[in-house]
């Protein structure tokens, strides 16, 4: 295997499988997916306003079965990943990935547990969020998988605590700190002054106040995590990226993580989501 199936698969998987394009009511095809650029509906001049564009993105899918491919940057090398991702709208994400035109994992997460199966290795892991949250160093659970999954907006904290910005051509800036703080805090000369482990940031675009771009970083461990959103499509009555970036990082490495997708098919018929481990397996130790 070409590359590190422990870390690269679930580190890649478990923070962005996939961008997801999803309806709840029709079914949709798409191989060659157009981009959404119609403007907003009016000008967002406060948090308020911002806030209520935001709720009227939720989506309101059933099911959702992609095919994606990603392509994995780390200071080790370059690897792609390419695979199938399903999801249960508040019950379950399934992803299945392909590097090498077989299966070499399958993994499940649930709003009481995750999964995964290394076929290659032959060995398995099951747990709670808690593992999976101090592997990658931010709080998780299925929620916040979900909504990071198919580009809705997930807040830290309070989210009534955000300040807004217009930053123009950058779009509109959201989160508790002011831009010019939040980038001190996060370059490290400056430490919140509410105390806060983790300090997060929100970009919507200026156009159509769809989620650019969300910042978190750790203050103890000087982590940074940036998601970029892009290539929107409507699918029905919702909308979503169809390219997301990941770029991971910390004082002595950079990995990036590029998903895009390039068959979406969305309807309301139920789908499986098979997920069993051979008795022959072997637990995973992760650490």
């Amino acid at each position: 295997m070409p590359f590190n199936m422990k870390k690269s698969i679930l580190s890649y998987t478990i923070i962005a499988a996939a961008g997801l394009c999803l309806t709840a009511a029709t079914s949709c095809k798409t191989k060659h997916p157009a981009t959404v650029t119609e403007p907003a509906s009016k000008k967002i001049a406060s948090a308020q306003e911002l806030l209520e564009a935001v709720d009227g993105h939720r989506p309101v899918y059933a099911n959702l079965n992609i095919k994606y491919s990603a392509k994995i940057k780390t200071p080790k090398g370059d690897n792609s990943i390419r695979g199938k991702l399903k999801i249960r709208r508040d019950s379950c994400v399934w992803v299945s990935a392909l590097p090498l035109g077989i299966e070499a994992a399958r993994i499940i997460a649930t709003k009481e547990e995750t999964g995964l199966v290394n076929y290659l290795q032959k060995e398995y892991f099951r747990g709670g969020y808690e593992i999976l949250g101090s592997l990658l160093g931010y709080r998780l659970d299925y929620g916040m998988l979900q909504s990071a999954l198919t580009g809705e907006p997930v807040f830290y904290t309070d989210r009534n605590r955000y300040r807004f910005d217009d930053e123009k051509r950058n779009g509109y800036y959201f989160s508790p700190y002011e831009k010019n703080r939040f980038e001190k805090i996060t370059d490290g000369r400056e430490l919140p002054d509410d105390g806060a482990h983790t300090v997060q940031a929100l970009w919507f675009a200026p156009e159509t106040v769809l989620l650019s771009k969300n910042v978190l970083y750790d203050v103890d461990q000087k982590r940074y995590l940036e998601i970029n959103y892009s290539d929107y499509l409507q699918v029905g009555r919702d909308l979503f990226p169809t390219r997301i970036r990941i770029d991971i990082k910390t004082p002595k490495q950079t990995d990036t993580f590029t998903v895009e997708y390039s068959r979406i098919d969305a309807d309301a018929a139920e789908m499986e989501y098979p997920f069993t481990v051979p008795a022959s397996y072997t637990q995973m130790q992760i650490r």
